[in-house]
């Protein structure tokens, strides 16, 4: 059974979207686009009354689970290049 949910969940994944977003310190990233979890955090961060602590947590959150380098992670990211690549991010999901 786990090999069948293995092979789903590739082939799932296979067919997001992703590209390259070069950052400042010249490392070239992989990111892929938002799916429906993704999204939903960003519409709850934007209709609740949150602090604007609360949303850039969200906001990191989600440029995580869109970055598919193991070793890259947005808390680390300078403003810019969380920007540069939400950005991106949010132009592969339309």
């Amino acid at each position: 059974m786990s090999d069948k949910l293995n092979k789903l969940s590739e082939a799932l994944e296979s067919n997001i979207p992703t590209t390259k977003v070069k950052i400042s310190d010249g490392r070239e990233i992989t990111i892929r686009s938002m799916i429906v979890g993704e999204l939903k955090l960003l519409l709850l961060a934007m209709e609740g009354e949150s602090k604007s602590g609360e949303w850039y947590d969200t906001l990191q959150e989600i440029v995580n689970k869109c970055i598919k380098n193991d070793d890259v992670k947005a808390e680390d990211l300078p403003t810019g290049d969380l920007e540069l690549i939400y950005i991106n991010i949010h132009m592969l999901s339309k």
